[in-house]
C-alpha cells in the first residue's frame, strides 16, 4: 500500500478472517504520515521514503476505516469470512 499527499491507494484492501495480515506501506509524501486502525489497535508511523511493516490477525468479518488524521485520508479495509 502507498500512502501519499493524495491518500491511500489501493482505498480498500481485502483480507480474510482469522488469517493473518502481513501489510507493507509505503510513504511517498514529503512529510510523516500514519495509518491508524482502531478496531485493531493499529497505529503506525509512516515515515517519508520508507517501508512500514504491519501484521494482525483480523478477528471478526466487517468492513474497518483506517485513516491518518495527519491529511484526513482514509481507507477500508474488508474482512471476508475465509
Amino acid at each position: 500500500m502507498i500512502a501519499g499527499d493524495l491518500g491511500y491507494f489501493p482505498k480498500t484492501i481485502f483480507v480474510n478472517r482469522d488469517v493473518p495480515v502481513r501489510l507493507f506501506v509505503t510513504g511517498s509524501s514529503k512529510s510523516t504520515l500514519c495509518l491508524l486502525m482502531d478496531q485493531f489497535q493499529i497505529r503506525k508511523q509512516v515515515r517519508s521514503q520508507q517501508i512500514e511493516e504491519i501484521t494482525f490477525t483480523p478477528d471478526q468479518a466487517g468492513k474497518f476505516r483506517f485513516y491518518c488524521p495527519i491529511n484526513g485520508m482514509e481507507g477500508q479495509l474488508v474482512v471476508r469470512e475465509y
